[in-house]
């Protein structure tokens, strides 16, 4: 069921409260409508078409617009401010009421508001065609032996008609959709969609082959000579006879370095530990000399 208050003309709010001493100076009032089937449950409204006129970060002014349902709620808040001061003389003879509309042109209402709306809504301050449909809370009312101050908060805020329309919480779409939400008529029915045409088969693009272009490669021919034959073996042979002056050279060292040692005094034990020791090497180098095939008077 719709928690919202409806105000209508000509039906008088029915109240309870409790009261609550915050300083010595001031009581605080909580109000409840008990024309609602919920207890304790304070006085919801829904107005429409509002334009932001200031805000900070803790309270923000609205200006309502001359609907017939604003006119209706400008009246039972009137009303309800009433009965709660009628209540209150009871205790206070002498209170007076601070109003919350006051016969302008415009009425306005303040509003208080915690920061993630002041974020929200700051940027539509003073800009043309942004109207809200808001939700308002009669929190409570402060009072001391004189006077009476009434407190509002808005709880609720749908941006109206000319951009994308949201509500925070659940309470308002109920009751705004059906006025203000487009009917949008069901889709008619209609015939099945044809399936799409078959596409369309392309030819193979044309592939060009490069023709290869026969090389034909001749292995290259070496043709040697007599004359080329002959330089070669006399190179060899002229190596080899290198190779057989540097032997002879290395054989003809050591005998004469063997030579010598047969010269050493045969009673001397060194010169007989040397004698015996090269006597091996002696024999060898000559087999040596004889195969190398040079003759040498030894």
């Amino acid at each position: 069921m719709n928690r919202l208050t409806c105000p209508k003309n000509g039906i008088k709010p029915n109240i309870s409260y409790n009261l609550i001493n915050d300083t010595s100076c001031f009581t605080r009032m909580i109000i409840y409508n008990i024309d609602l089937p919920y207890p304790m449950h304070k006085f919801h409204f829904m107005v429409e078409n509002t334009k932001i006129l200031k805000i900070t970060n803790k309270h923000i002014t609205v200006a309502l617009g001359n609907t017939k349902a604003n006119n209706a709620f400008v009246e039972y808040i009137i009303s309800l401010e009433n009965t709660i001061r009628n209540t209150l003389l009871k205790i206070y003879p002498n209170i007076c009421i601070n109003y919350t509309f006051d016969g302008k042109p415009v009425n306005t209402i303040g509003l208080s508001i915690n920061n993630n709306t002041y974020i929200d809504l700051l940027k539509y301050l003073n800009q043309d065609d942004i109207y809200f449909n808001i939700v308002i809370e009669l929190c409570n009312t402060m009072h001391n032996d004189t006077e009476i101050w009434f407190s509002y908060s808005l709880l609720e805020y749908k941006m109206n008609d000319l951009r994308t329309k949201y509500f925070i919480h659940d309470v308002c779409i109920e009751h705004v959709s059906k006025q203000n939400t487009p009917q949008i008529p069901p889709m008619p029915i209609s015939a099945p969609i044809p399936p799409p045409p078959p596409l369309p088969i392309l030819p193979l693009p044309h592939v060009v082959h490069k023709k290869q272009t026969n090389i034909n490669i001749k292995p290259q021919q070496f043709t040697i000579s007599q004359n080329d034959i002959a330089n070669q073996i006399k190179k060899m042979q002229e190596n080899k006879e290198k190779n057989k002056q540097s032997k002879y050279q290395s054989i003809q060292d050591d005998l004469e370095y063997l030579s010598i040692i047969n010269t050493f005094d045969i009673n001397s034990d060194i010169d007989k530990y040397h004698k015996s020791s090269f006597n091996k090497s002696y024999n060898d180098l000559i087999t040596k000399y004889l195969l190398c095939d040079i003759s040498h008077d030894i």
